[in-house]
């Protein structure tokens, strides 16, 4: 067998697709997405609370200024954010019940908050990346740092 057998054009239709003859329309009734004006991108989306909110409120004017938040990036700065909640709670859970905790035969084990520390410190890395918040990332998205903080007295000599 040769792989998927070819949609009829009518089936492309159906589905809003384009065939290979261009003979379908495309798709008329998708949803439009409620975003926030680009004037206020930086209003935290009103369903962050507590760490998540001070995040947002702490990178979101750093990104606008440096025009990498638009509309569109919201919602993946707030899963950054809510992200960076979650981890910071493993971190204050951990730090109370420590790396191992006691088993019901008196054993230990390792505690289940490493997992999520494993886990959200992976999206974060992720994450962190596609927004341009470290170093490389910014670099490889060609984003030259500003003026103010690349600066020094001995630029003149240069």
């Amino acid at each position: 067998m040769r792989g998927a057998l070819a949609k009829s054009a009518e089936i492309h239709r159906l589905q809003g697709t384009r065939c290979k003859a261009g003979t379908a329309t495309p798709k008329k009734n998708i949803k439009a997405v409620k975003e926030a004006p680009a004037d206020n991108v930086t209003a935290p989306p009103p369903e962050l609370q507590g760490v998540a909110l001070a995040e947002w409120q702490r990178l979101a004017p750093l990104l606008r200024e440096r025009g990498m938040l638009s509309p569109l990036d919201r919602n993946h700065l707030q899963l950054y954010c809510e992200q960076w909640s979650v981890y910071r709670q493993a971190v204050a859970a951990m730090a109370e019940t420590g790396i191992a905790i006691p088993t019901a035969a008196g054993g230990s084990k390792t505690s289940p908050f490493g997992l999520v520390i494993e886990s959200t410190s992976r999206s974060l890395r992720g994450l962190a990346g596609e927004l341009g918040l470290h170093f490389l990332s910014r670099s490889r998205l060609g984003i030259k740092e500003s003026e103010a903080t690349t600066k020094s007295e001995w630029d003149e000599f240069l």
